[in-house]
C-alpha cells in the first residue's frame, strides 16, 4: 500500500506541564493525544497510517536495534525499548506496537507472505509501508494508549546541559533572526535525516506559529552550539573545526562518523538532552556566585570585580588592555573567555577579569614559570597557527587550555605591583646604587608627567615582558609617581653602567632608547636591555656601579668661549646679566653630556637637566645653580626655540643651537632687558600646568566654566601673541602682498594685519576686565619670579650688585631714556612706567619694600627735571587730558590721564607732587564738568530710561531705582541745609530735564557742566543740591548703561541700580569739586541737619545713624565705588572714569608710599582693569601704540597699590622698549619666512577664532580687501 504522509505532530517536546497557551499549542501540534483507550472503531485508513508511522520509525532506527544477527528479531525490539529510558514518544509507540506477538508475525511476511521466520528485514518494513493492509489487522493491537512524553524532564534536562528553553525576554528575535545569527542552523542539511529528527526534539523552527518556531529555533540553535563545544563525553572542545560554522563527521554518503559532531547531533535525535554532556555557557554568563571559581581567580592573582574608583565600561577597558582589544577568535577562544569570564563587550568587570586573564597566559607558562623574551609583551596573543589552530606550549595554547577547564588551568600568581615599593631590602640595595627610593619633597610630578618627561621611560615598550618586569620591582609607574621616579633612576643606570658597574660613554648612550634587543625582540646579553632583564629577574643585585658617581660637568663659565664672545659683544652689561648668560655658557658647552647622562635622545628637555643634577654629585654650586635655573619651566621656554622664534612654537625640545643662539642674540645686557628676561621666564612657568591647547573660544562665549587660573594663562597666551604680532611686524613679517596673503592663509586671519591685532587686544581686554583674573596673573606671576630664583645664591647676589648699580643709582633709567627718546617715537611716560615696573620687580625679588629707593632713583636721574616738568606743566595744569579728549571719548582719555597721575606719584619726590594736589584736583574737576556729555545724546537717556526706548519717561521704574539708592545711601541726596530730598522731588527734577531735551531745545552734548541740567538756572525751590545730584547721576548713568547694552548686552537690573548709584555718587563729588570738596559738603550739611533737627527736622532725624555711619571713613563712597565697578564690569564710561581719578588723587599719598594696601578710596584690581583697558584703546598713547600700553599699566604695581607685590609689566611678556628682533631673524628667503610665521601665528589666534573679521570668520572676508585684488585675487585657499 501507499505511504500517507502524517500530520507533523512529533516536531519537537514540550518544556513541560502546559503551563502556558503556546505551550499547550505546541504540546498539541506535536503529539497526538490518545482519544480513547480502546480504539474498536478505528477505520482501515487509520490503522494503516498509524501502522506506517510506526514502521518508519522501526526503519528509522534499524541499525540501533539489530545488535545480534542479521535481521531484527522479536526479542530484539522488546529489548531495546527495555534498555532506553528516554525515547522519542513515536519510536517508543512503534516499539510497543511492534512488540505483540500478532503485529510482528504480520509484518515478518509483509514481503513473501507465507509463514514468519522471525526475522524482520529492511525490506519487509518497506514492503509493509508500500504495499501491504493493516485494514485486516485487529483493532485490538491499535488499543494502546500512545506516549506523552515528560515535559518537566526534558525540559530539565535541557537545562542541565545548559540549553535554555525559551528567550530570554528581551530577545524579540524571529526564527529567521534566529537562524541568520546561527551560522550552524543556517547551514545544516538534513543528512541521516539530523535535520528532522532535530526538529522532533526541540520544536518544529519553520512551521507554526512566530513565538512558537522562534522558541524552537532558539533551542535548535543551542543544541547544535553543545555538539560542536563538547565532546561525547562532556569534554570541552577547541579548534578550527569548532568554529568552522557546519555539522562535520558526515560521510560522502551522509552518514554520521560515530565520536564527531555529526554522530552527537544524531544520537541527540535519537536520545534526546540525555545524550549530551557538558554545560553550555549562555548568555556568556559567568558564574558570578560560583565561590570556588571566584577564590581560583584571586588565588591566581586575578581580581573579580574593577576597584572601587574605577569607573570604565568595558569599551573603556578593551581599549586599555591591547591583548583584549586585539584578540581575535581563533579556535573559539574569544567565545570561550567569554564563557569563563563573562560577556566582556557589555560588563565592565568582565572585561576586568578578562584582561587579566590574559596579562596571566602572557606572562606566565603552564607550569607558573615567569615568561621572558621574544613575543612576551608585544601585546598579542601568539601560537596560533595560519589556519587558527593554538599550537602547543604557546599563549594561545594555554588561552584555549584556560576555555575549556577555566582557572585551574592557569599557574602563577599575578602581581598588581603595589608590594613593590614598601621592600625594605631592596630599598637599601637601591640606595646603595644611588638610586633615590622617593621623589624630593619638591618635585610634586605625576607619574604620568615623570613618564612623559623621560624618553627611555616613554619608549621603553613591554619587548620580551621588560615593561612588566620593571613594574614588579619598583611598582607600577604609570600610576604611581614614586615608582616613576624609581624607573627612571633604573634605566639610566642600565643606561650609564656596564654589568660590571663601569660607566659607559658613546653613542648609544643617551639617545633615548634602550638598546640591545634583536629584531625578534630578544634581549641580547650585556647590552642595556640584557641589564634591563636581568634586573626584571634578580632586582637591584643584577645591578654594579652607583649613580651618582656619573661624571660631573664643568661648572666654570669664565673660561668657556661662548661667555667670553658674550662679555666681548655686552663689555658694559650688569651683573646679573653676566650672571644668567654664565647659565647658558654652562648649559651650551655641557649639552652633549648633560645630554647622554640624561638619557634625553637628540634634544635636551627640562626633566633632563633636571634627572642630571639629582643623579649628580660633585657639581659645583654655580653648575648646580645653572642647570636648577634651567630646569624651571619658564625659564627654559624662553630658550626653547630661540633658534626659530619666529617660526616655532617652544615645543619641549632644546638644541644646542637654540642655546647658541640665544646667548648670542637674545640674552640680556642691562638691568631692565635682564628684568624682562627673568619677568617673563616667572609668568609662562606659573601657568606650565595649565594646557591651554584644550581651551578654546569657549573661554570667552562661556567663561563660567572656566576658572580664574584657567583664564589668566588664557590671557597671557594672548599677551604672548601680541608680542609675537609685534616681533613679526618689527621683521618685516608683513612687508608685502605675498608676506600678507600667506600669513592670512595659514593663521585663518584677515590681511590687515592692524585689524587682526584691535581683534587680539579686544580678547585681552575682556580678560584684564575680569579683576580675578588679573589678581590671579599678577600673584601667580610674583610667586614664580620669586620661585625662580629662589635659593640660587649665584642669581640673587647678582640681582642685588645690579640693583645697587644700575636701578637705585637711576642708571638704568638714564639708559633706556637714551635708548627710546631719540627719535622723538616714545614719550617719557613709557620711559618712567618701564623703570617703574623693573625697580618694583627687583624690589619684590630681593625682598626689599622701600618706595623711597625708587624715588631716589629719579630723582638721581638726568632727567629729574624733565620728569618734573611734565607732570607740572601737562598733568597738574590738566593739558595733557585736553590733548587725549581731542580724539578720544572722557573714558578712555581720562584712564590714560589717571594711570599717568598714578605713576608720576609713585615715581617723583612726594614734597613735589604733594605741592600741587588741590590744582589737580580742581582742574580735572573743571575738564571733567566741560566734557561731562561729551558725544553723548538724548536717545542714549532714551533707551535706558524711556517706556519701551521711547521719549515717554517710565517714571515708575525712575522711582524705584531712586529710591532703592536712597534706603542706603541717604547721602547722596543730603541738601546743604541738611535736608534730604526725597525720591519725588528727584524724580520731579529728572522729568524737567527729560521734557526740555525732548523739546531739542538742545542737545544734550551741548550741555556743558551738570549745573546746566537746570533748566531754569538756579531755582532753588526745584534744584536743591541733593535734587541736582540726583538728577545729574541719572544722567551720567543712562549714557554709560546704553553704551553697555550696545557693546555687552542689556544689564540686569541689580547692575543698572549699582551703575546708577555709582553715577549719582560720580555727579556728587563733581558737582562739589571732587573729594576734599564733597567731604567738606557732607560736614556741612550734616551739621546743619543737626541743627535743623532742633526745628522739627523729622527727615534727617530719621536718617541721621545712617548718614552718619556712611560719610565716616567713607564707607558708603567705597561701597558706591565697589558696586558701580561691579554693576559696570569694564564698561567705563564717564562715572567710572571720574571715580578712578578721584580714587586716585584721594590716595596719592598711599602711593607715594608704596603702601601695599589700597590707597584711594575706590581703587581696586577691577577698576584698574577697566582703566587700563581703556586706555590701551587710546592710539599713539605714551609713545607705544596699543601693543605695549596696556601690559604696561596694568603691570606697574604700586602705580596702583592695590597691586603691589605682583612683579612687573614685563611679565606681561612684552619685551622691553627697544626691541632686539632684527638680531634674531635669521637669513633665508623672506616668503618661507611668511609662511613659517603664518603657521605660528594660528597656532595661538585660531582655536580663540581671533581673525580681524567682524561679523564672520575667515571665509567672509570681501575680495577686495585682500592685497593685490585689483590685479587679480591673490586669496589663497
Amino acid at each position: 500500500m501507499s505511504k500517507i504522509t502524517a500530520p507533523n505532530n512529533n516536531a519537537a517536546e514540550n518544556a513541560g506541564g502546559g503551563s502556558s497557551a503556546s505551550e499547550n499549542n505546541w504540546n498539541n501540534a506535536v503529539f497526538i493525544s490518545n482519544k480513547q483507550t480502546n480504539n474498536k472503531s478505528l477505520s482501515d485508513e487509520e490503522k494503516e497510517k498509524r501502522s506506517d508511522e510506526y514502521a518508519q520509525k522501526i526503519l528509522d532506527n534499524y541499525d540501533d536495534i539489530n545488535t545480534e544477527g542479521k535481521y531484527i528479531t522479536l526479542d530484539e525490539i522488546k529489548n531495546y525499548k527495555k534498555s532506553h529510558s528516554d525515547l522519542d514518544p513515536k519510536l517508543n509507540d512503534a516499539l510497543d506496537f511492534w512488540s505483540q506477538d500478532d503485529a510482528f508475525k504480520r509484518l515478518d511476511t509483509s514481503k513473501h507472505g507465507g509463514d514468519t521466520d522471525g526475522d524482520v528485514s529492511k525490506n519487509d518494513l518497506k514492503a509493509w509501508i508500500k504495499d501491504d493492509s493493516a485494514g485486516e489487522m485487529s483493532s485490538d493491537l491499535f488499543s494502546a494508549k500512545e506516549t506523552k512524553r515528560d515535559e518537566d524532564k526534558v525540559r530539565k534536562d535541557a537545562e542541565n546541559v545548559g540549553i535554555n528553553w525559551e528567550r530570554p525576554d528581551d530577545d524579540k528575535r524571529t526564527a529567521e533572526e534566529i537562524i541568520d545569527d546561527s551560522p550552524l542552523l543556517k547551514n545544516l542539511g538534513n543528512q541521516s535525516d539530523v535535520k528532522d529528527k532535530l526538529k522532533e526534539r526541540v520544536g518544529d523552527y519553520e512551521k507554526g506559529s512566530a513565538d512558537e518556531r522562534a522558541n524552537a529555533a532558539y533551542r535548535a540553535a543551542q543544541v547544535l552550539d553543545h555538539v560542536v563545544s563538547f565532546d561525547e563525553n562532556g569534554k570541552r572542545l577547541a579548534g578550527k573545526e569548532v568554529t568552522n560554522d557546519s555539522i562535520d563527521g558526515f560521510t560522502s554518503s551522509g552518514e554520521a562518523k560515530h565520536g564527531t559532531e555529526a554522530g552527537r547531533l544524531q544520537d541527540f535525535g535519537k536520545y534526546g538532552f540525555t545524550s549530551l554532556n557538558g554545560k553550555l555557557q549562555n548568555d556568556s554568563k559567568p558564574v558570578q556566585d560560583d565561590k570556588d571559581v571566584r577564590e581560583q581567580a584571586e588565588k591566581l592573582g586575578i581580581k573579580w570585580e574593577r576597584p572601587e574608583g574605577d569607573d570604565r565600561s568595558a569599551q573603556d577597558i578593551i581599549d586599555d588592555s591591547p591583548l583584549l582589544k586585539k584578540l581575535g577568535n581563533q579556535s573559539g577562544v574569544k567565545d570561550m573567555l567569554k564563557e569563563r569570564v563573562g560577556d566582556f563587550d557589555k560588563d565592565a568587570n568582565a572585561a576586568y577579569r578578562a584582561a587579566q586573564v590574559l596579562d596571566h597566559i602572557e606572562k606566565f607558562d603552564k607550569n607558573g614559570d615567569r615568561q621572558v623574551g621574544g613575543d612576551v609583551g608585544n601585546q598579542t596573543i601568539n601560537g596560533f597557527t595560519n589556519s587558527g589552530e593554538a599550537k602547543p606550549d604557546t599563549e594561545a595554547a594555554r588561552l584555549q587550555d584556560f576555555g575549556k577547564e577555566g582557572f585551574s588551568a592557569l599557574k602563577g600568581k599575578l602581581d598588581d605591583f603595589k608590594g613593590a615599593g614598601t621592600d625594605k631590602e631592596e630599598r637599601k640595595k637601591a640606595e646603595d646604587l644611588g638610586i633615590k627610593w622617593e621623589r624630593p619633597e619638591d618635585d610634586k610630578r605625576s607619574a604620568k608627567e615623570i613618564v612623559e618627561g623621560d624618553p627611555l621611560l616613554q619608549e621603553l615598550g613591554n619587548h620580551s615582558g621588560v615593561g612588566d618586569l620593571l613594574k614588579e620591582r619598583v611598582g607600577d609607574y604609570t600610576k604611581d609617581a614614586d615608582a616613576a621616579y624609581r624607573a627612571s633612576q633604573i634605566l639610566r643606570h642600565v643606561e650609564q653602567f656596564d654589568s660590571n658597574g663601569k660607566e659607559i660613554t658613546g653613542d648609544s648612550v643617551g639617545n633615548g632608547e634602550i638598546n640591545g634587543f634583536t629584531s625578534s625582540r630578544e634581549a641580547k646579553p650585556d647590552t642595556e636591555a640584557g641589564r634591563l632583564q636581568d634586573f626584571g629577574k634578580y632586582g637591584f643585585s643584577a645591578l654594579k656601579g652607583n649613580l651618582e658617581d656619573v661624571s660631573a660637568i664643568s661648572g666654570n663659565a669664565d673660561d668657556i668661549k661662548s661667555y667670553k664672545d658674550y662679555l666681548k659683544a655686552n663689555p658694559d652689561a650688569d651683573e646679573g646679566s653676566k650672571q644668567v648668560a654664565k647659565y647658558a655658557a654652562i648649559l651650551e658647552s655641557n649639552y652633549d653630556k648633560i645630554r647622554e647622562k640624561a638619557g634625553s635622545g637628540k634634544y635636551l628637555d627640562a626633566d633632563a637637566i633636571k634627572r642630571y643634577v639629582d643623579n649628580t654629585k660633585d657639581l659645583s654650586d654655580e653648575a648646580k645653580d645653572a642647570l636648577n635655573f634651567w630646569s624651571q619651566p619658564g625659564a627654559f621656554e624662553m630658550i626653547d626655540n630661540s633658534k626659530h622664534s619666529l617660526a616655532q612654537r617652544p615645543d619641549g625640545d632644546l638644541s644646542k643651537g637654540d642655546v647658541q643662539t640665544w646667548l648670542s642674540k637674545s640674552a640680556p645686557k642691562d638691568a631692565t632687558s635682564l628684568m624682562t628676561f627673568l619677568s617673563e621666564s616667572a609668568g609662562r612657568g606659573a601657568f606650565a600646568d595649565i594646557d591651554t591647547s584644550k581651551i578654546g573660544k569657549d573661554v570667552f562665549e562661556n567663561p563660567d566654566k572656566y576658572s580664574s587660573e584657567e583664564k589668566a594663562a588664557v590671557l597671557q597666551e594672548l599677551q604672548q601673541a601680541q608680542q609675537l604680532m609685534v616681533d613679526g611686524a618689527s621683521a618685516g613679517m608683513w612687508k608685502d602682498d605675498y608676506s600678507k596673503v600667506s600669513i592670512a592663509n595659514r593663521s585663518r586671519t584677515h590681511p590687515d594685519k592692524d585689524k587682526v591685532f584691535d581683534d587680539l587686544n579686544a580678547h585681552i581686554k575682556i580678560l584684564q576686565d575680569d579683576k580675578e583674573v588679573t589678581k590671579v596673573l599678577s600673584e601667580k606671576t610674583a610667586g614664580a619670579l620669586t620661585e625662580l630664583v629662589g635659593d640660587n645664591g649665584g642669581l640673587k647676589k647678582a640681582l642685588q650688585d645690579t640693583y645697587d648699580k644700575e636701578i637705585k643709582t637711576g642708571k638704568a633709567l638714564d639708559a633706556s631714556w637714551d635708548a627710546n627718546m631719540k627719535d622723538g617715537s616714545v614719550e617719557q611716560q613709557a620711559v618712567l612706567a618701564e623703570f617703574v615696573g623693573t625697580a618694583q620687580s627687583y624690589q619684590n625679588v630681593l625682598g626689599i619694600e622701600k618706595a623711597e629707593d625708587i624715588q631716589g632713583a629719579v630723582k638721581d636721574s638726568e632727567h629729574y627735571g624733565q620728569f618734573k616738568d611734565f607732570y607740572e606743566k601737562s598733568l597738574v595744569s590738566g593739558d595733557r587730558l585736553n590733548d587725549l579728549l581731542k580724539d578720544n571719548s572722557f573714558d578712555k582719555a581720562a584712564s590714560v590721564f589717571n594711570m599717568e597721575v598714578a605713576l608720576y606719584n609713585s615715581a617723583l619726590d612726594p614734597e613735589f607732587t604733594g605741592k600741587f594736589d588741590d590744582k589737580l584736583n580742581d582742574n580735572f574737576s573743571n575738564i571733567a564738568q566741560e566734557n561731562v556729555f561729551k558725544d553723548a545724546s538724548f536717545d542714549d537717556i532714551k533707551e535706558v530710561f524711556g517706556v519701551d526706548g521711547g521719549d515717554k519717561l517710565d517714571e515708575e521704574k525712575v522711582k524705584d531705582y531712586i529710591e532703592q539708592i536712597s534706603k542706603e545711601n541717604p547721602e547722596l541726596f543730603l541738601n546743604e541745609n541738611g535736608t534730604v530730598a526725597t525720591p519725588d522731588q528727584v524724580l520731579t527734577g529728572f522729568r524737567g530735564s527729560w521734557d526740555f531735551f525732548r523739546q531739542g531745545t538742545k542737545t544734550l552734548d551741548k550741555t556743558g557742566k551738570l549745573e546746566d541740567l537746570d533748566p531754569n538756572k538756579g531755582a532753588k525751590g526745584a534744584y536743591d543740591k541733593g535734587v541736582l545730584h540726583g538728577v545729574s547721576g541719572l544722567f551720567m548713568a543712562g549714557i554709560t548703561i546704553a553704551r553697555g547694552i550696545g557693546t555687552n548686552g542689556k544689564p540686569t537690573e541689580k547692575d543698572i541700580v549699582n551703575i546708577t548709584g555709582g553715577s549719582i555718587q560720580t555727579a556728587t563729588v563733581l558737582t562739589e569739586g571732587g573729594m576734599k570738596g564733597y567731604q567738606q559738603y557732607l560736614n556741612k550739611a550734616i551739621k546743619n541737619g543737626e541743627d535743623a533737627i532742633k526745628s522739627g527736622n523729622i527727615t534727617f532725624q530719621e536718617l541721621e545713624d545712617k548718614i552718619k555711619n556712611n560719610v565716616k571713613d567713607m564707607k558708603g563712597y567705597k561701597s558706591l565705588a565697589k558696586n558701580f565697578e561691579e554693576g559696570a564690569k569694564g564698561l567705563g564710561g564717564m562715572a567710572g572714569a571720574v571715580l578712578g581719578a578721584y580714587g586716585i588723587f584721594d590716595g596719592v599719598k598711599s602711593i607715594r608710599n608704596g603702601d601695599k594696601v589700597a590707597g584711594g578710596l575706590s581703587i581696586t584690581s577691577g577698576s584698574v582693569g577697566a582703566m587700563a583697558g581703556l586706555a590701551s584703546m587710546v592710539e599713539g598713547a605714551w609713545g607705544l601704540g596699543n601693543a605695549l600700553l596696556p601690559n604696561l599699566i596694568s603691570k606697574v604695581p604700586n602705580m596702583v597699590p592695590v597691586l603691589a607685590g605682583a612683579m612687573g609689566w614685563a611679565a606681561a611678556g612684552i619685551g622691553v622698549l627697544v626691541s632686539l628682533l632684527p638680531g634674531l631673524i635669521e637669513e633665508g628667503k623672506h616668503q618661507k619666512r611668511s609662511d613659517d610665521f603664518g603657521e605660528l601665528l594660528g597656532t595661538y589666534l585660531t582655536k580663540y577664532e581671533i581673525d580681524g573679521v567682524t561679523d564672520g570668520g575667515f571665509r567672509d572676508i570681501p575680495d577686495e580687501e585682500w592685497p593685490g585684488y585689483e590685479d587679480g585675487p591673490t586669496i589663497g585657499s
